[in-house]
């Protein structure tokens, strides 16, 4: 972790507060215990470097405290913001969605969920709200997969390259035709098994 590594109990004491709110009844009680982990997740993001690798996972988690507070502006910032450096966060996706229908805003929701699914296609949380706000299945094909598949790769032709004779390593004296070298057989696949069965290592002679 590095030098990030100092700060890092902080983190860990902004979870157990927010994990520690979620069984307070007082509502005046859960608000204070928010605000203590409001506090340690402050903290742990000032004074850590931009680039630390657990900064999405925070950012995502003050999000999802200032939900509990019903800070809903506040929380959606973190929320995108934490997307944006790790989009494979779907507790993330999970939380947006939930804050965008609680506002009645159902295709916003389901766009969430979908690009939610597109970056973790088997998170089961993400899956049960795509078809709970009517999306269709199949489930949105992964982000990955569309990247493999792009146009550039699927529709061009393969051009076969030239060959000089003089690549060839062999040489054609003046007038004569060239000749074209025999093609050269891929080794046989090695054997396997027993002399007397060949096919299988596992089987009995």
């Amino acid at each position: 972790m590095g030098g990030d590594f100092l700060h890092i109990h902080h983190y860990c004491f902004a979870l157990n507060f927010m994990n520690r709110a979620r069984g307070i009844a007082s509502v005046k009680d859960r608000q204070s215990t928010l605000g203590a982990a409001m506090t340690n997740f402050n903290y742990v993001l000032k004074y850590t470097q931009p680039g630390f690798y657990l900064r999405s996972e925070i950012l995502m988690n003050r999000g999802i405290a200032l939900s509990m507070q019903h800070k809903d502006g506040a929380a959606m910032g973190d929320l995108l913001k934490a997307i944006e450096i790790d989009p494979k966060l779907p507790r993330a996706y999970a939380t947006l969605a939930d804050m965008y229908e609680k506002q009645k805003n159902r295709s916003k929701a389901l766009e969430t969920v979908t690009t939610g699914l597109r970056h973790n296609p088997d998170t089961k949380s993400l899956q049960r709200r795509y078809t709970e706000l009517g999306g269709k299945l199949p489930y949105p094909a992964p982000a990955q997969a569309d990247a493999e598949a792009s146009p550039a790769q699927t529709n061009a032709t393969p051009t076969p390259a030239a060959t000089h004779p003089a690549e060839s390593g062999t040489a054609t004296a003046p007038g004569a035709t060239p000749t074209t070298a025999p093609a050269v057989e891929p080794p046989a696949a090695p054997k396997i098994g027993s002399p007397k069965n060949p096919y299988c290592r596992f089987c009995p002679d």
